[in-house]
């Protein structure tokens, strides 16, 4: 099989597999992700809450 026959394919079922779980009313996903990939996520969010301007941050309690 090609590249995009297989890709086509791996979409069909992806498609398939979310609409049943969507018929059945829930869904399950997995996220699996390296604790540097984690930690470069933190890191990134952090970076743009310090540099949010006051009118984007709205009220808010610490």
């Amino acid at each position: 099989m090609n590249d995009k026959a297989e890709k086509r394919s791996r979409k069909k079922d992806r498609a398939k597999q979310v609409g049943q779980a969507e018929a059945q009313g829930t869904f399950r996903g997995e996220f699996r992700v390296s604790a540097a990939r984690l930690k470069e996520i933190g890191n990134e969010g952090f970076r743009r809450m310090e540099n949010l301007a006051d009118e984007d941050i709205g009220e808010f309690a610490e």
